[in-house]
């Protein structure tokens, strides 16, 4: 056989891969800005830009290599645009943005952790492309949809030329990508001075997931076996909701209520894992975090937030943990420590 008969087929790149490249972006990136404190303001802006692509490659990467479909829950969309607005005011001040809307809502089954993804990569798309941002849900007949529409302007000019490598036309691949994997419509509409995005949900939707995941399917979740995890949670509610998802998974779980209770814990063995629902930020918790690394070089640290929708992954070179909505733990707590027990380790 001579190489013209070899039966190639389409390129493909392993998910693992194209999560280090994301995580490799990201970290770099995040320690230029550290050390290059005084960069001008377009490269300090770059620089945001490149990190937050890098982070938004790896989480869309997880979710399009996860083993099972994601699970659906009933969502607001007009509270979800408006948590999304109050989260990306500081990127459209600095871009010099302006932001209208939105003035209606409806609601539809979908899973709001791939929600909250689908709206950044969207939001960072249009932020390269206009500086009038007008955000509205609304019901369109042909073909019947639920929708999220983004209407881009940019007064007194052509809005842009697309160019094959542009940052934005990055978020787009990755929004659609996302979006054909969640079963979600996306549309783009280019006009001479505007483009219109939209996320298109069919009415009624898919059927609203279970309090609580059913165990069969945890199995199917990718986890590396034995890995052990310290839950460092003062809620007892939470606390126990955390442990009897990550029991059920297979992991080895230890909890403590207080920073004193979980550093007395160590003396039995390290975790390979540090689940919080103490703020890093936290001075005791920065303090066993410290200590912790030192003996831990690779510890993986997931932070249980108290931000709807919540879902982000970590950059340990940055000393920056992965994060999950406490009000979704059923649904994503599993999915984040899948990620991170399973992302490479760095440099």
């Amino acid at each position: 056989m001579n190489l013209s008969d070899h039966p190639f087929g389409p390129p493909t790149l392993p998910a693992d891969l194209l999560a280090q490249v994301g995580q490799s972006v990201a970290s770099t990136a995040s320690q230029l800005q550290a050390q290059w404190p005084q960069a001008p303001a377009t490269a300090a802006a770059a620089l945001l830009q490149l990190e937050q692509l890098g982070l938004q490659l790896q989480a869309v990467v997880r979710v399009l290599a996860g083993p099972a479909q994601p699970q659906a829950e009933a969502v607001d969309l007009g509270l979800a645009a408006l948590q999304a607005r109050a989260e990306w005011g500081a990127a459209c001040a600095r871009a010099g943005a302006r932001w209208a809307g939105p003035q209606n809502s409806a609601t539809v089954h979908t899973n709001a952790a791939i929600l909250k993804q689908l709206l950044d990569l969207a939001l960072a798309h249009a932020l390269g492309l206009g500086t009038d941002i007008d955000v509205d849900v609304v019901q369109r007949a042909e073909p019947a949809l639920v929708a999220l529409r983004i209407e881009v302007t940019r007064p007194g000019g052509a809005l842009f030329e697309s160019r094959p490598g542009d940052a934005g036309e990055l978020h787009w691949a990755l929004l659609t990508a996302l979006a054909a994997h969640a079963g979600v419509v996306v549309e783009r509409q280019v006009r001479a001075l505007g483009v219109e995005l939209l996320l298109g949900w069919p009415p009624g939707g898919a059927p609203v997931a279970p309090s609580l995941p059913d165990p069969a399917s945890l199995a199917a979740t990718p986890m590396p076996a034995g890995c052990r995890v310290l839950l460092l949670e003062p809620h007892e509610p939470t606390r126990l909701q955390a442990q009897r998802l990550m029991l059920q998974a297979g992991l080895h779980v230890r909890t403590a209520v207080t920073v004193d209770q979980a550093r007395a814990l160590l003396d039995q063995g390290l975790p390979e894992c540090l689940v919080t629902g103490i703020e890093v930020a936290d001075p005791a918790c920065t303090v066993l975090l410290q200590d912790l690394r030192a003996r831990q070089p690779g510890l993986r640290v997931v932070e249980l937030s108290c931000q709807p929708h919540d879902f982000a992954t970590s950059l340990p070179q940055a000393g920056r943990p992965a994060r999950v909505a406490r009000e979704a733990l059923d649904r994503t707590l599993i999915a984040a420590l899948a990620q991170e027990l399973t992302a490479p380790q760095g440099p």
